[in-house]
């Protein structure tokens, strides 16, 4: 069942394979769907540090790319390289009319403004009802979702300064005017930029100037959105979950599950041991992406030798023996 499940999700993304779905197509109980989605949901997020390793490793290649001085045009640039684009959307946010008809884009302090949204107004309990997503898209490449409070620079930077190598050309919206200061190969697109002529509110470059966009994460977030909405509803203690599952997904379609399993096998040093005339080399099962049972059924419905997948008594994974 629980290879079923993930072939099916691989097959259908972006469209979500809901509890409903999996109850009605194998016949099982409403108890046992949402068992298997949770099960599938944790795997995905066991799986999240190794393509975060690779997502790094592509961002590597890009620290030698600088960006041209500020207004220049980075269209080559674009065409050359995947520089990557970051970005914030609110998804089930609570309605003006819940907020008492309040403005967004206004001091958060005061109540107002995208962060708000995702909370119910103080007098109404200020309970969240809504998630904050912050986005790091590659185009064409790897995808990292973060279920984020608020869009402080106490909240993003640590995520930034983790998953962006120093001195990596990446763009955003002004949001993130103060990244500029600790990274001087990041580019900003004002969404708010007024026209100059008088028939128009919002200037015709508001979403691409020079080059410089965020299309990568606004093309994520538009689908990303349609796929949330599938479910109706996420409360904001599960929106995790169902992030890590659409950006594992995301990934796998773009690295490939080979890629996961033998990128384990190239980062981890050789072990010592040997059986009769034979070296065998052994690794530690919690370095592994089959360290759970989830993790083993997942790499065996895909093919991968049981023997790679073997369980030692000493609680290691044993690689069969070099030639």
């Amino acid at each position: 069942m629980f290879g079923w499940i993930i072939d099916t999700s691989v097959i259908r993304y972006p469209t979500a394979l809901t509890i409903t779905e999996i109850r009605k197509q194998l016949g099982i109980s409403s108890t046992g769907a949402t068992n298997l989605k949770r099960r599938f949901q944790i795997f995905c997020s066991e799986q999240q540090d190794k393509y975060k390793a690779l997502i790094h490793r592509d961002l590597v290649k890009l620290t030698d790319v600088q960006l041209p001085e500020l207004g220049a045009d980075v269209r080559a640039l674009n065409a050359e390289h995947h520089i990557p684009s970051t970005d914030t959307m609110a998804v089930f946010s609570a309605s003006q009319r819940v907020s008492k008809g309040r403005h967004r884009y206004k001091a958060g302090s005061k109540g107002y403004g995208l962060t708000s949204s995702i909370y119910m107004n103080p007098n109404l309990g200020g309970r969240q009802i809504g998630s904050l997503i912050n986005t790091l898209a590659i185009p064409g490449r790897g995808l990292i979702l973060d279920a984020i409070p608020n869009q402080e620079a106490g909240t993003i930077g640590p995520l930034l300064r983790k998953y962006i190598p120093r001195g990596t050309p990446i763009y955003s919206d002004e949001a993130l005017k103060w990244y500029q200061r600790e990274n001087p190969n990041h580019r900003m697109v004002n969404h708010s930029k007024k026209s100059k002529s008088r028939r128009y509110r919002y200037a015709k470059d508001r979403w691409s100037i020079a080059g410089v966009n965020i299309q990568s994460s606004e093309g994520t977030h538009s689908v990303l959105k349609a796929t949330l909405r599938t479910y109706r509803y996420i409360q904001p203690r599960h929106m995790p979950l169902y992030l890590n599952e659409f950006a594992f997904l995301r990934n796998l379609k773009v690295y490939g599950y080979q890629s996961l399993f033998h990128q384990h096998w190239s980062s981890i040093h050789k072990g010592v041991g040997t059986v009769g005339k034979k070296h065998q080399y052994s690794y530690p099962i919690e370095n592994t992406p089959c360290h759970s049972p989830i993790g083993r059924e997942f790499f065996q419905f895909h093919g991968v030798p049981q023997s790679i997948l073997s369980i030692t008594p000493g609680n290691r994974i044993m690689r069969p023996p070099r030639p």
